[in-house]
């Protein structure tokens, strides 16, 4: 059933009555939706309809940056790093079982006109990863000072503001 919220209060106060009048345990809400669109307030009032201090939850998109600025200050939980790694080296070791996998790998190599890195260089290349190539790599993924945005919706101000949060100078162009 389609729904249009005409402000984030009417989702709110929506998402607080469906948080009510439903049986919390083993519920699953999926929420899909452009930057902006209200995903953060529906949870929220979600949450609160069922109990919940809505406080706790906030937008995945903003906790990835969170994560990306405190990663690119070089801090890294103990242990994250080799698992990573780990990760990185089991995925790419068990593709090697697929057959599609290895076709897909060597003709993206002759599409792309790019070398094709034999396995044990990947890995040797995976292994010698620091913490301070995750950092630099971090930094300049998350730059906000660089960063460039763009967006269509009825409301440039709610916009401008989701910007301001990162680089309020960027808020600021035309």
């Amino acid at each position: 059933m389609p729904w249009h919220s005409r402000s984030p209060a009417e989702t709110r106060a929506l998402a607080r009555a469906l948080g009510e009048s439903v049986e919390a345990e083993g519920l699953v809400v999926a929420l899909s939706g452009p930057l902006g669109a209200g995903k953060t307030v529906f949870a929220k009032g979600v949450a609160q309809g069922l109990g919940l201090d809505p406080a706790w939850l906030a937008s995945p998109t903003f906790v990835i940056a969170a994560e990306l600025e405190d990663v690119a200050a070089g801090n890294l939980r103990p242990g994250e790093l080799d698992r990573a790694k780990e990760n990185l080296e089991g995925r790419l070791l068990l593709s090697l079982e697929s057959t599609s996998s290895r076709m897909t790998r060597l003709g993206r190599a002759v599409v792309t006109d790019t070398e094709l890195v034999p396995t044990d260089e990947t890995l040797r290349r995976i292994r010698a990863v620091t913490e301070t190539d995750v950092a630099a790599a971090a930094r300049d993924l998350f730059a906000p000072l660089r960063m460039s945005a763009a967006g269509i919706g009825p409301k440039e101000s709610r916009f401008r503001s989701a910007v301001a949060r990162l680089n309020p100078a960027l808020a600021e162009r035309p």
